[in-house]
């Protein structure tokens, strides 16, 4: 999948959720974010099982991935 994104939109998102993803836990995946590609945006979220973040970019998705079952 190819995906162009504006550095300053992307860089944005980042920092407006990257302050509910805890730096210290015990849950490893409470540690991260995740960046979701859709049509023509991408969703970037963040939780800390308090408090969900999703900040949604304008995106140019120029090969998309099918999912097949089972993958």
């Amino acid at each position: 999948m190819k995906i162009n994104i504006h550095k300053d939109d992307l860089s944005k998102g980042i920092q407006k959720v990257q302050n509910i993803a805890l730096s210290k836990t015990t849950l490893p995946i409470l540690n991260t974010i995740l960046i979701n590609a859709g049509q023509n945006q991408t969703t970037i979220t963040a939780t800390n099982l308090y408090i969900s973040i999703i900040y949604n970019v304008m995106a140019e998705i120029n090969e998309p991935k099918v999912r097949e079952d089972g993958s």
